[in-house]
């Protein structure tokens, strides 16, 4: 009798774009599980014939938090890989950044995307970290690792170029990241859902939504929100949660800036009309890890059709794409004046404003799911 056939992915941190992989990936599979810490189901559900094993939730509050999450979460996967799923091949993802370890404990055919490359992410932050012998480790496990696996899946051609170093280039496979037109896409501000709740139907609105940690430089925000705060009718919103989240609302209160507005996730179903409420959305990519990822929630931001004000170098990953494609603009997090300039200028110059828009909505259609088929 012929064994079945199975797989198991695992992502401490799943939302649509691992929902759209796991399911494609099932089809051509007798069984597939997923091990996961937190799921997010939007627009697409998780099939259901695909299993669902969970370990810890991956944690942003601290650098401790991450760290402990990272370790529970990988010592989990572990067990579970070695002890209920003996024979499964592997498409691990490198959250927690450890799970790429876990064929070095078994031989099992496994395939790898990578989002994040560790150790250099923190070597980027903490120059002297390159030198430690966790780091030195840290590598020359990663060579062994790359080598072994099947394919090595990234997300852009900067995160390709890091990973050379590891492992020779024709193993590694860019797959562009996506997004889902038929859930996110513009809803009009007469119909808007959160802005009608908010009262913010009449104001010019520079939108930040997502995690609010270090790497992300939030703190620009209200940087901006104090140069323009002679802009009656202009209000920045942040919507997320992160390490930097309580910092911030201690700034607002204690410096009195009044034309902020923080806010906690909203439902998932929400985000077409949360992702809609911004005339400008902030996108930002920490210094030191500007060709090592590139936010997600880009992709989902064409997708309603609002320019970018990226917030990163414009030589990074993010601002090669919104050059690229005349989404925007990108800017150094030291230009604080260039980047208030800006915002005055989109809310002024109708036609500019336009052009960015038609820009970022019809580049939204060339990253869509079918992306996914590249997996295969």
């Amino acid at each position: 009798m012929k064994s079945k056939k199975s797989i198991v992915l695992i992502n401490q941190d799943s939302g649509y774009l691992m929902i759209d992989i796991v399911n494609h990936i099932s089809e051509n599979y007798d069984e597939t599980t997923l091990i996961a810490g937190k799921l997010i189901e939007r627009g697409t559900k998780l099939k259901d014939r695909v299993g669902l094993d969970w370990i810890a939730e991956y944690r942003r509050n601290s650098l401790l938090s991450k760290f402990f999450s990272w370790f529970l979460g990988f010592f989990q996967a572990l067990y579970l890989v070695g002890f209920k799923y003996k024979s499964s091949e592997l498409f691990i993802v490198s959250n927690p950044p450890f799970a790429v370890f876990i064929p070095l404990f078994f031989r099992r055919k496994f395939k790898l995307l990578i989002f994040d490359i560790y150790p250099d992410v923190l070597v980027n932050s903490i120059s002297w970290f390159k030198f430690t012998p966790i780091a030195v480790s840290w590598r020359q496990l990663n060579k062994i690792v790359f080598k072994r696996a099947e394919k090595i899946y990234t997300i852009g051609e900067g995160l390709k170029a890091t990973l050379e170093q590891y492992v020779s280039s024709d193993k590694i496979e860019v797959v562009p990241l996506w997004t889902n037109n038929d859930f996110i896409y513009s809803i009009p501000r007469e119909n808007n859902v959160f802005l009608k709740e908010k009262s913010f139907e009449n104001n010019f609105i520079v939108l930040y939504s997502g995690n609010l940690g270090k790497t992300q430089h939030p703190e620009i925000i209200l940087e901006l929100a104090k140069w323009l705060k002679s802009k009656s009718d202009l209000h920045f919103v942040i919507i997320g949660s992160g390490s930097e989240k309580l910092l911030l609302e201690d700034r607002i209160k204690i410096e009195n800036i009044q034309n902020v507005s923080m806010f906690n996730w909203q439902d998932p179903s929400l985000l077409p009309h949360t992702f809609s409420s911004g005339h400008i959305a902030i996108v930002t990519s920490g210094s030191q890890v500007n060709n090592l990822s590139i936010p997600s929630k880009t992709f989902n931001f064409m997708s309603v059709g609002v320019p970018i004000l990226g917030i990163s170098s414009p030589n990074s990953e993010l601002g090669k794409l919104i050059h690229k494609y005349k989404i925007g603009a990108c800017f150094d997090p030291s230009e604080v004046n260039e980047i208030a300039a800006f915002i005055l200028k989109l809310k002024e110059d109708l036609d500019l404003y336009n052009f960015y828009s038609e820009n970022s909505l019809s580049t939204s259609k060339l990253f869509t799911i079918e992306n996914v088929n590249r997996f295969l």
